[in-house]
């Protein structure tokens, strides 16, 4: 009778570590050498989902996410590779937009760990500053094609853009005038020209 000899390279493992927290780990081959990528999770479930989204990038032949890569140094390269396809108007939002909004909130953050929940923590952040709802859109819009490019260029699995709903429109609440207060608007228009 042979013994099994544990897992095969790219299956994965799950583990708890003497501090509580749980690992998912993936072993692969790059480059003729052996190597591992490890994601951390506060629980045995989180745990098995950054173990799917590893497995996922390994089996799409995709290089493993990089931990080092911050968001804001990607959004910079991001933004200085869009400028040439874009309307000059345009590109002056998003870079707005980007510089003004998302990096502040989101730029230490490495990109391959951005998750919906400090997305939406951004986006009550900036709710609460006063945005617009309209302004709020254009960000989501940004962070989605962003995101979108992220996965095209291999470096995020998933575009966690894709989680959220995009924020409401913010539209003013509309005031019906009176009859009495419609007379007078339009009297006074009337004297006025």
């Amino acid at each position: 009778m042979t013994r099994s000899r544990g897992r095969s390279a790219g299956e994965g493992t799950i583990f708890q570590r003497s501090d509580g927290r749980w690992v998912a780990r993936v072993v692969y081959h790059e480059d003729g050498k052996r190597k591992h990528k490890s994601r951390y999770a506060p629980s045995q479930a989180a745990a098995r989902k950054e173990l799917t989204i590893l497995q996922k990038a390994q089996d799409s032949g995709a290089p493993m996410p990089s931990d080092r890569l911050t968001f804001s140094d990607y959004m910079t390269m991001w933004l200085d590779g869009k400028e040439p396809y874009m309307r000059p108007e345009a590109f002056r939002k998003y870079r707005s937009n980007a510089r003004n909004h998302l990096i502040p909130a989101l730029g230490r953050l490495p990109l391959s760990k951005l998750t919906a929940i400090q997305i939406k923590s951004a986006y009550s952040s900036f709710r609460k500053k006063g945005l617009a709802g309209t302004t709020l859109q254009h960000i989501h819009g940004l962070l989605h094609v962003a995101l979108e490019d992220a996965i095209k260029d291999d470096l995020v699995v998933r575009n966690v853009a894709h989680l959220l709903e995009a924020p409401q429109r913010s539209t003013p609440e509309m005031t019906v005038l009176s009859r009495e207060d419609a007379v007078f608007q339009a009297f006074a228009i009337g004297e006025a020209a």
